[in-house]
């Protein structure tokens, strides 16, 4: 969920607070390359050990936008942005990863499902836990929310067992 938390971060955070500073051709432009930063941390990430990667991706995303929302200036902003695309990448690719591990193939289809149900959850739930947040809190606070998911990860994460999932030579072959 803190990856889909990233995408509506994204999505909230370039016409919030670049909408005055930039034309809508700036703000394309930067849609674009935060893209490619995701695409770039994807990839990169795909080369890692999947549970590092998640842990990683969730922590660089909870610094991402508790930068967005304590600051409103543009250098800020734009350095909240590039580590949010970045553990956006890496924090979708390690979670796929550890899917893929864990789910049997002939079982990935069930699987698929309840983590869309659990990113639509996530998508439509954290836009209204994050106002409230920061109605109450003020926006500074806004990394609040994303840290609490973070906690709740590093709880709950632990090795996985190969379980002839989707590589179970790889899983065993990370250091």
């Amino acid at each position: 969920m803190l990856a889909i938390l990233a995408t509506g971060a994204l999505d909230g955070v370039l016409p919030l607070h670049f909408a005055e500073r930039l034309t809508q051709t700036g703000i394309g432009l930067t849609y674009l390359a935060v893209g490619a930063l995701i695409a770039i941390s994807s990839a990169t990430a795909g080369h890692q050990p999947p549970a590092r990667m998640l842990i990683g991706g969730a922590v660089t995303i909870t610094t991402g936008i508790t930068l967005a929302g304590a600051t409103a200036t543009y250098l800020p902003c734009a350095a909240a942005l590039l580590l949010i695309g970045l553990g956006a990448g890496a924090a979708q690719t390690g979670a796929t990863g550890l899917l893929l591990d864990a789910v049997p193939t002939t079982r990935i289809v069930t699987a698929m499902i309840v983590w869309s149900q659990l990113g639509i959850l996530g998508y439509l739930a954290s836009p209204a836990l994050g106002g409230l947040l920061a109605q109450h809190l003020g926006y500074a606070a806004l990394g609040l929310l994303p840290a609490t998911g973070l906690l709740l990860l590093a709880v709950v994460s632990k090795p996985t067992k190969p379980t002839g999932g989707h590589d179970a030579r790889r899983k065993s072959a990370d250091p």
